[in-house]
């Protein structure tokens, strides 16, 4: 209901025989509150990433034999 009241979304309820049915729509501002929760996810997401790899290649220096190559097998 919180979405409907919103604004977000658009609830059509119709029934099919004698069942209920309720269909919802998102609204254009519901699209666009969307698109920017997706980019702020994106972006955190991005720099989760970043800070993975950096704390990947901190640990590969660290543990690396002198010479800064890691032994082949």
């Amino acid at each position: 209901r919180s979405l409907e009241d919103a604004g977000a979304v658009h609830l059509r309820k119709t029934f099919v025989g004698n069942r209920p049915r309720t269909t919802i729509f998102m609204s254009r501002h519901g699209r666009e509150r969307f698109m920017h929760y997706l980019e702020a996810l994106e972006a955190v997401l991005k720099q989760a990433a970043e800070r993975i790899e950096a704390l990947e290649k901190d640990t590969a220096e660290r543990t690396a034999p002198e010479g800064g190559e890691l032994a082949r097998s």
